[in-house]
């Protein structure tokens, strides 16, 4: 039951524009395009994961696709929402 609240939440949250001002000058929690921004990095800004302490990440959660290929493209990430491109569109 919290979960599905929790998931109702989110969800009732206005997606947040995607402007050229935002791409250009991503918010740090945001992940707006391939590699992150325009300069390529492919590396988050965030400061919490260094490391020193990489190695206890641990699962939050995860979702099967269907798709047994290869996932090839960087999730986008926006405003606490997650797009995942798949094989197949799916």
């Amino acid at each position: 039951m919290k979960l599905a609240a929790s998931i109702a939440a989110c969800w009732s949250r206005p997606y947040p524009t995607v402007t050229d001002a935002r791409v250009q000058s991503p918010e740090p929690a945001n992940w707006l395009q391939y590699r992150g921004n325009y300069a390529g990095w492919g590396y988050s800004p965030l400061e919490r994961t260094d490391r020193r302490n990489v190695g206890k990440l641990q699962l939050a959660w995860s979702y099967t696709t269907g798709q047994t290929e290869g996932h090839q493209a960087p999730p986008i990430v926006n405003g606490g929402y997650m797009d995942v491109a798949t094989p197949g569109s799916r």
